[in-house]
C-alpha cells in the first residue's frame, strides 16, 4: 500500500520529498535522478518489474493475502509512471494479507529482511493485549459462564493466531519464498534492471 501523499504541499516541499526519496533509493553504482523518476522508459530500467511468493499467501506473516505490496514502495516514484504510464512495469511485489500491507504503508527499508522485521515486530505490537493474556487451564475456562467463556474464546482463539503469525519467518515456507527472489536475481542469465541492486536488497 503505497500512495504519495502531496496534498497541501508547495511545490518545493513535494521537490524536497523527491530528493529525500532519491538518496535513500539510490542504487549503487547507478545515477538516480528526478529525471530517471518522471521518465517511464528510465524507470523501467531502475525497478525490475517482479512479483513473488505464493498466492494467496501473505509472505510476512503466513496470513491469507488479500492484496499485493510493493516492496520498493510506488510513493518513492511519480504516481503516473505507475498508474496511468503505458509501460506495463509495476515494480517489485509480493503477496501480503491487509494488515502487513497497511503497516508497511509507503515505508522504505535498505533490505528486504528489514520490512520483514518491521512488520514482524508491528504485529506484536498491534496484538500486544491479546497476546498478554493469561493462560487458562480447562479446567479454570469450564467454571466460566457462558457469555464470558464465548468472548474469552474468541480471543484465545486469536491469540493463537497471532503468535502463528510471528512464528511464520521462521518457517521452511517463508525462506523458500526469500530464496526464490535471492535466485531470481542471482541469475546471470537474466537480463534485470539494478541486478547489483536487488541482489543486495534481498541478500
Amino acid at each position: 500500500m503505497s500512495t504519495l501523499k502531496t496534498a497541501g504541499c508547495s511545490s518545493s516541499d513535494h521537490k524536497s520529498h523527491q530528493n529525500a526519496s532519491i538518496s535513500r533509493l539510490k542504487p549503487r553504482g547507478e545515477a538516480l535522478t528526478l529525471k530517471t523518476l518522471n521518465d517511464p522508459t528510465i524507470f523501467r530500467q531502475v525497478v525490475p518489474d517482479y512479483l513473488f511468493g505464493c498466492i494467496g499467501i501473505c509472505t510476512y506473516c503466513g496470513e491469507r493475502a488479500n492484496t499485493v505490496d510493493h516492496v520498493i514502495p510506488v510513493s518513492y516514484f511519480d504516481s503516473q509512471i505507475i498508474r496511468t504510464a503505458s509501460t506495463k512495469n509495476k515494480g517489485v511485489r509480493t503477496y501480503s494479507c491487509a494488515e502487513c500491507n497497511f503497516m508497511l504503508s509507503n515505508k522504505f527499508f535498505n533490505t528486504f529482511s528489514d520490512r520483514c522485521k518491521y512488520v514482524n515486530q508491528r504485529i506484536g505490537q498491534r496484538h500486544r493485549a491479546i497476546l498478554n493474556l493469561p493462560i487458562w487451564t480447562p479446567e479454570e475456562f469450564e467454571e466460566l459462564g457462558k457469555n464470558i467463556k464465548a468472548r474469552l474464546g474468541e480471543k484465545l482463539n486469536l491469540k493463537a493466531v497471532v503468535i502463528e503469525r510471528l512464528r511464520w519467518q521462521t518457517t521452511k515456507e517463508f525462506d523458500e519464498y526469500c530464496k526464490e527472489a535471492r535466485e531470481y536475481f542471482q541469475d546471470e542469465q537474466r537480463q534485470i534492471p539494478s541486478k547489483d541492486w536487488m541482489r543486495e536488497y534481498f541478500a
